[in-house]
């Protein structure tokens, strides 16, 4: 499967509609980083009300979001050579796809996240169907995180170890957990946090699309605000910079395209080891409500 059309450019300050409405201003970047001959990662960013995408660098604002409409991604692929490129660039596709089927169902939360688990299904059932049919690409797999909006309220969906979080009136707060043996060994108390920092295995994944027959995909929901920053990024960015970092550059640099610039280029200076991605997404708009204490929905 691929994309069959140029992606349109994002619309740019239409007039708002009268009533509440969400806004969001949106950036997102991938960089091969400073040790990988190939980036493995994978970005979407769409408007399905609008008819619009964009699989790589986007820069845009959306005006009166569409309940359900409005989708991002990031995706980390794995499976030696070209395995996790491909696996990555198939997820982003099928999750796209599956979504814009299902767009029109998607006004309410729970609607929004059933849609959400079953695009993520659909895209790991596309993947496994293609490492079935091409044996070069037979380990090929790719970890998932998903965010799209419905009733103020943001959804994400995870699988693997990218990661989801928010910065809300100075407070940084994970909207994911790792699934990886580290964290499931942290939370069963066989590791504290300094032994899981030390473990040889700590970054084996427990399950990833394409390479889990049946997923358990991770639902996660937060009532929104107003100035709500929101970051999606693969572990090449939280491998190299720490919690404190990232949520002190979120702080310091006000438009989302500037943060990704500098979260990405802090990664490289601490060796980026991995291909390193980053969407960072600032929520406005007359239907969200004055920011106060991080609550989840």
């Amino acid at each position: 499967m691929r994309f069959t059309r140029e992606a349109d450019p994002f619309p740019q300050n239409p007039a708002p509609k009268k009533g509440p409405a969400i806004c969001v201003h949106v950036a997102a970047k991938s960089d091969v980083g400073r040790h990988r001959s190939n980036n493995e990662d994978s970005v979407l960013v769409c408007d399905l009300a609008r008819d619009t995408l964009r699989t790589d660098r986007a820069v845009c604002e959306v005006w009166d979001l569409v309940p359900g409409r409005f989708l991002c991604a990031v995706l980390d692929g794995m499976g030696g050579e070209a395995g996790g490129e491909v696996a990555s660039r198939l997820g982003s596709e099928a999750l796209y796809v599956s979504m814009r089927e299902q767009a029109t169902l998607n006004a309410d939360v729970t609607a929004l996240a059933a849609a959400m688990r079953s695009s993520v299904q659909a895209a790991s059932d596309l993947i496994a169907k293609v490492a079935r049919e091409q044996p070069e690409y037979a380990r090929m797999g790719t970890t998932a995180t998903v965010i799209a909006v419905a009733a103020e309220t943001l959804v994400v969906a995870q699988v693997g170890d990218s990661r989801a979080y928010l910065l809300r009136a100075g407070a940084f707060t994970p909207l994911t957990k790792d699934q990886t043996l580290a964290r499931m060994l942290m939370e069963s108390g066989q590791l504290t946090q300094e032994e899981a920092e030390r473990f040889d295995g700590g970054h084996i994944i427990l399950q990833a699309l394409g390479s889990s027959p049946k997923l358990d995909v991770a639902i996660t929901t937060v009532r929104l605000e107003k100035d709500d920053v929101v970051l999606l990024c693969s572990d090449g960015l939280t491998g190299p910079l720490a919690d404190d970092e990232i949520a002190r550059i979120l702080r310091a640099n006000a438009t989302p395209e500037r943060a990704c610039e500098v979260l990405i280029s802090r990664a490289n200076e601490e060796g980026g080891p991995d291909n390193v991605t980053c969407v960072v997404l600032r929520f406005g708009g007359s239907a969200l409500a004055p920011q106060h204490a991080t609550t989840s929905a």
